[in-house]
C-alpha cells in the first residue's frame, strides 16, 4: 500500500512537518511494509520557500527592509540551486502581507508599498544571484509592483492631461 501525507496547519504550535511525522509514524507501525511519502504544506512563516528548502536544500540569506507600512524590519530569503543556477526564492507575504495590515487605517493601507520587495532583489542580484522566484500570496498593497519598481531605481512621472 502507498500513502502520501501531505498535512496543513493545525494551530501555532503544530507544524504540518510534526504532523506527518505522527502519521507517519502511525501507519509504518500499523503497516511496516507501506510505501510513504511525506509532504508538508506551507504553513510556515517563511511559505513555499521553506517547502522548496525542505523538499531541494538550500540556504536563508536575511536582509533588511521596510515592509509595506515603511517599518524597519529583518526578513530572508532562501537560496538554493536549480539546474546549475544558484536561485532565490521569496515569500511577498513577510513584506507585504494581510497580516501586516490588522489595525490599520483607510490611509495606511492607500500608501501601503511594496517597496521592501524590491530590496529583496536588489540583496540577492548584488549577491550574484541571477534566477529569481518571488512567490506571491495574500498582499496588503495596491500598488501594482510600482514600489519593488522605484527600490529598483525606477522613476515614474504623471502628466496631467486636460
Amino acid at each position: 500500500m502507498k500513502f502520501i501525507i501531505a498535512p496543513g496547519k493545525y494551530s501555532n504550535n503544530v507544524s504540518s512537518t510534526k504532523i506527518g511525522q505522527a502519521i507517519y509514524s502511525g501507519i509504518s507501525r500499523a503497516m511496516p511494509d507501506a510505501k510513504i511519502i511525506t509532504m508538508p504544506v506551507t504553513d510556515s512563516k517563511d511559505g513555499m520557500p521553506a517547502l522548496i528548502e525542505h523538499t531541494i536544500g538550500g540556504y536563508w540569506d536575511e536582509v533588511s527592509y521596510f515592509d509595506a507600512f515603511w517599518e524597519n524590519r529583518t526578513g530572508r530569503y532562501l537560496v538554493t540551486q536549480i539546474g546549475s543556477q544558484l536561485t532565490a526564492i521569496m515569500d511577498s507575504e513577510q513584506v507585504v502581507g494581510v497580516d501586516l495590515a490588522k489595525n490599520k487605517n483607510r490611509n495606511d493601507l492607500f500608501h501601503a508599498t511594496s517597496y521592501g520587495l524590491g530590496e529583496f532583489i536588489i540583496d540577492a542580484v548584488t549577491s550574484g544571484i541571477k534566477n529569481i522566484v518571488l512567490c506571491l500570496g495574500k498582499t496588503a498593497v495596491a500598488d501594482g509592483g510600482l514600489g519593488a519598481l522605484q527600490a529598483l531605481g525606477a522613476r515614474f512621472m504623471m502628466k496631467m492631461v486636460n
